[in-house]
C-alpha cells in the first residue's frame, strides 16, 4: 500500500528527497505547495539549467560546470493546441499545462504541453518555479540548433550562456547573432559550433564584447576575431591564422593598446601556414622561461564562460612575457598546431 509522502516524518522526507533524481523531484514539486516547500528545505544546488531548443519543443536539463559532468534531463516542454481536463496541471499555481509521458527507446520521457499563445507567460512561470527549487541561483544556458530556435528563445529570461549549433544549410549571419544578443542582454558567453556569415566584425560589434567567445571552425574569420575581441576568453578551433595575426595581437597587449580585460586566447589550427623563427619571436617579446617566482605554475580558467576543454593549464613549460612599464605577466605556448596565451592577474 503506498504511503503518502507528506505523512512521513520530516527527517525521512528529507532523506527520501536526497536520494531522488532531479526529474522525480521536479514532478513532486508540482504536486502541492507543501511538497514544494519541503523540497526547498533540502537546499538543492545545481550550477546551470540548460534549455535545448528545437522548432517545437524545449528539453530542460540540470547540469554542472565540470567538463565531464553529464546533464540530467528533467522535462520536455512543447506547444499544444488544447489541454484536456484529465491531464491538466498548473505551474506555479498560475498557468495550466498538459502532463503526459511517452516511452522513447526504453526511456520514459515526461512532457509538459502549453498553449502556443501563452508561451511567454508559461515560460516565465516555469522558470520561476524551477528557480525556486534551488538554494543557489543557477546559470541559464540556451542551446539552439536552428535560426528558428534562436528566435524561440526570447521567452527564456536571464540567459547567461548560449551554445549555437546552426549547420551550413541554415547558416547563421551576424545580424541574427546581434538580434539574439539584444534579446538576451545578460549573456556572458557564446559558443558557435559552425561558421557564420555577414560583414566584417569590428571592436564595436556586440559579439566582440562578450566575456567568453568560442568559435569552432573560425576559418577565415580568425584574424578579425583576434584583432577585435575586447573581453576575457577567446577560443578559436580549426582556425586559419598566420604568425602576423598573433604578433599584432601580442604587440597591442604588450603596449597596453588593447585587450585590457583579456584572460586567455586559445587557438588551434589543422594546417599551420607559417614557420616560426623562435629566436626572432622571443627577442621581440622578451620571452622568458618559467622560474617559479614570477607567478604560479598552474593557470585556472573560469569554466563558466570560457568554453575551453581544459580547466587548468600547467604553464611550467610555457614562456613568460610582460607588458611594458612593469604591467601584467602572461604565459604563451607556441606549438605547431596550437598557440595559447593566458594573462595572470
Amino acid at each position: 500500500m503506498p504511503i503518502p509522502f507528506l505523512k512521513l516524518p520530516y527527517l525521512i522526507q528529507r532523506e527520501v528527497l536526497k536520494q531522488l533524481e532531479f526529474d522525480d523531484i521536479f514532478m513532486m514539486s508540482l504536486c502541492s505547495r507543501k511538497v514544494k516547500i519541503m523540497i526547498q528545505s533540502v537546499s538543492i544546488n545545481v550550477d546551470k539549467l540548460i534549455y535545448v531548443l528545437s522548432d517545437h519543443a524545449i528539453l530542460v536539463s540540470v547540469g554542472y560546470h565540470g567538463r565531464f559532468q553529464r546533464p540530467q534531463d528533467v522535462i520536455i516542454l512543447e506547444r499544444v493546441e488544447a489541454i484536456p481536463r484529465e491531464s491538466r496541471i498548473r505551474i506555479n499555481c498560475e498557468i495550466e499545462c498538459r502532463y503526459t509521458t511517452r516511452r522513447i527507446t526504453d526511456v520514459i520521457k515526461v512532457y509538459l504541453g502549453y498553449l502556443s499563445w501563452e508561451e511567454d507567460m508559461f515560460l516565465k512561470a516555469f522558470q520561476g518555479h524551477m528557480n525556486s527549487l534551488f538554494q543557489n541561483q543557477p546559470d541559464n544556458t540556451v542551446v539552439a540548433g536552428s535560426t528558428n530556435a534562436l528566435y524561440n528563445s526570447t521567452g527564456i529570461s536571464n540567459v547567461n550562456n548560449a551554445d549555437i549549433f546552426i549547420k551550413e544549410s541554415d547558416v547563421l549571419n551576424t545580424s541574427q547573432l546581434e538580434d539574439f544578443m539584444n534579446f538576451h542582454p545578460t549573456l556572458n558567453s557564446i559558443h558557435l559550433m559552425f561558421p557564420f556569415t555577414g560583414p566584417p566584425l569590428t571592436s564595436e560589434s556586440k559579439i566582440m564584447k562578450i566575456n567568453g567567445l568560442s568559435v569552432h571552425n573560425s576559418g577565415q574569420r580568425t584574424s578579425e576575431l583576434m584583432a577585435n575581441f575586447c573581453k576575457q576568453y577567446l577560443n578559436l578551433t580549426i582556425a586559419t591564422y598566420d604568425l602576423n595575426d598573433w604578433k599584432q595581437s601580442l604587440r597591442k597587449w604588450k603596449r597596453k593598446e588593447a585587450y585590457g580585460n583579456l584572460k586567455a586566447v586559445i587557438t588551434c589550427t589543422l594546417q599551420p601556414n607559417f614557420v616560426l623563427d623562435f629566436d626572432v619571436f622571443a627577442a621581440e617579446f622578451n620571452l622568458q622561461e618559467w622560474d617559479g617566482e614570477r607567478k604560479p605554475k598552474n593557470y585556472r580558467l573560469d569554466t563558466t564562460i570560457s568554453h575551453i576543454q581544459s580547466e587548468e593549464f600547467d604553464c611550467s613549460k610555457w614562456f613568460d612575457m610582460q607588458q611594458d612599464g612593469g604591467g601584467k605577466w602572461a604565459s604563451i605556448l607556441l606549438g605547431p598546431n596550437v598557440i595559447d596565451f593566458v594573462v595572470w592577474d
